[in-house]
């Protein structure tokens, strides 16, 4: 697939597929942005389809969770190719972090379900993260003035700048 050809690029998480832990055609598909990152850069967000009927969150679901979070630790390159430009409450980035780290309070603030994180982790957590997508700007020949931009506004997003 030609991703320099897409604005965004859509990975569909079907409920079929998280209910059986199935990850073979997701995988192939993330092993795909590895063959040129560049071209993906900032584009992928993740839609999880099927829980339309679901009165939930998806981060209050465990097994999409799981999902996610075993995902993430065969593709740990979220932070390279997630969209940082789409806004915080269906951000891909919130569903990660809500993956990985454990939840301690969900609230709601302005008619909008906010949540509270254990963040025990979340240096551990952004450190690898932080690491990975390195990884992948020095392999594209990024500058360290746009990686540190990418790094600013993903502390934004997770509301820390």
């Amino acid at each position: 697939m030609k991703f320099e050809d897409y604005g965004l690029i859509y990975c569909s998480l079907d409920r079929k597929d998280v209910e059986l832990f199935s990850i073979a055609d997701v995988e192939s598909f993330f092993q795909s942005l590895l063959e040129n990152p560049s071209a993906a850069y900032n584009k992928l967000n993740i839609v999880v389809t099927g829980y339309d009927e679901d009165n939930r969150e998806l981060w209050e679901i465990e097994q999409v969770r799981n999902y996610l979070k075993f995902i993430d630790m065969s593709f740990p390159y979220f932070f390279f190719f997630l969209n940082r430009d789409i806004p915080t409450n269906a951000s891909p980035f919130t569903l990660l972090l809500a993956s990985c780290l454990p939840i301690t309070k969900s609230i709601l603030k302005d008619g909008t379900k906010r949540l509270e994180f254990d963040l025990k982790n979340f240096p551990e957590f952004l450190s690898n993260h932080f690491e990975y997508m390195n990884e992948l700007s020095d392999k594209c020949g990024f500058s360290e003035e746009e990686n540190i931009k990418a790094s600013d506004e993903i502390m934004k997003i997770y509301e820390f700048k």
